[in-house]
């Protein structure tokens, strides 16, 4: 008996360390998943594409995580204001080096030199926050900047400095923005002209047009804020075009719409109330976007509920194929889950608190090792202490 004992206790160690291995974080995947980089702080990362990923350690790093190779961006702050960005074939990061810098500056990797693009300085909250996006082609640099303490504008640079413009002032509040796949439009949910809800415009970034196609979006201000003071990547997620050019899907209230370019027709596609962000999958045929379980609530510290859970879904055009495909505890914080699509649309890249992972949305997930382990283990268990107790009453 004294053995079964000693073997019960061993069990349970074994079991005990187990756990303090892998938690209990129920975290599930729907899909088969393969670590492809190893632990990243979400955080940290600024940028995120098919091949490359874009984050800030002791400087501004950018890694190939097929080929493990990394670029250094050398920069005279090691704490950078706002997280920094990549052109699509991240060669190109627009980043600014301090809350006071009048400048933003667009690194080439390939050539190692830096091209100044100047701002000005108003000490005004968005001298601190740009939101620099690259245009598809990688050869203009749109951004927000004060032009006085509360009139905010939309402008556009040549990559190589040789010029920038204003699109859009009057720009009241944070504001979230993206280009066209054709280089020329940009698509921008923002309020202006002193509404109190944010509208959707058109704006043509050569001849300055500016078309108004959608009114009274609630973007839930309080809580984008609180995402973007922990994880600026939410805010590409917001309002986006289809790869097409024809459509943008935009996020109102908690929930996802789709509307054409010319605002003639609009559709809702999903109504939980609790998506924060947003991306189109590489045919145009999907959407890819992330809830936060009871978004909003206690944002303002920076948690959430414990308990509550990041999921990753995905979901047709039209409402229907909803699927829920990757869930992570947040262990109470709001941390967001960074993703994109793969170029061929069949998988996503997602990075977590343990690493990156390639999702494979053709493969469906297999038995996970760890938890037939833990299972055999439970029964291991189960069986060691049955025989103990059945042998003390035989001998009692």
């Amino acid at each position: 008996m004294m053995k079964k004992l000693l073997l019960l206790l061993l069990l349970l160690a074994v079991f005990s360390s187990f756990l303090n291995q892998y938690g209990f974080t129920p975290d599930h995947s729907a899909y088969s998943m393969t670590k492809i980089c190893e632990q990243l702080p979400t955080y940290n990362i600024g940028d995120l594409k098919d091949t490359k990923v874009l984050y800030l350690s002791n400087s501004i790093v950018v890694l190939d995580y097929y080929s493990n190779q990394k670029v250094s961006i050398p920069c005279s702050s090691r704490t950078l204001p706002s997280l920094p960005v990549m052109d699509n074939t991240g060669t190109k990061i627009a980043y600014k080096e301090s809350r006071s810098d009048p400048n933003l500056w667009v690194y080439n990797t390939e050539t190692g030199g830096a091209v100044q693009i100047p701002l000005g300085y108003t000490g005004s909250p968005w001298d601190r926050h740009n939101i620099p996006r690259f245009s598809p082609d990688g050869e203009q640099l749109a951004y927000l900047h004060s032009i006085s303490f509360d009139n905010y504008s939309l402008s556009v640079a040549d990559t190589g400095g040789s010029w920038k413009k204003d699109l859009m002032t009057g720009i009241a509040d944070l504001s979230y923005y993206d280009w066209n796949p054709d280089n020329k439009r940009i698509a921008i949910l923002a309020k202006a002209g002193g509404n109190e809800r944010s509208s959707i415009y058109i704006i043509d970034s050569a001849g300055s047009d500016i078309i108004k196609i959608k009114e009274n979006v609630e973007t839930k201000q309080s809580i984008l804020d609180g995402l973007y003071l922990w994880n600026p990547v939410g805010l590409d997620g917001l309002c986006q075009w289809n790869p097409a050019g024809t459509n943008i899907a935009y996020i109102s209230a908690g929930n996802i719409f789709t509307i054409t370019a010319d605002g003639s027709q609009e559709r809702q596609v999903t109504d939980d109330g609790n998506t924060f962000f947003l991306q189109w999958s590489p045919t145009g045929d999907k959407i890819a976007y992330l809830t936060r379980d009871g978004l909003g609530q206690e944002y303002e510290t920076g948690h959430v509920k414990k308990g509550e859970y990041g999921r990753l879904h995905l979901i047709n055009l039209d409402g229907t194929g909803h699927e829920e495909i990757f869930a992570e505890y947040t262990g109470g914080f709001l941390l967001e889950l960074p993703f994109t699509w793969t170029e061929n649309g069949k998988g996503i890249i997602l990075f977590n608190i343990e690493g990156g992972y390639l999702m494979d949305l053709e493969k469906p997930a297999g038995y996970d090792p760890a938890l037939i382990a833990l299972v055999a283990l439970c029964v291991a268990i189960v069986a060691c202490a049955v025989s103990i107790i059945l042998e003390y009453y035989r001998r009692a």
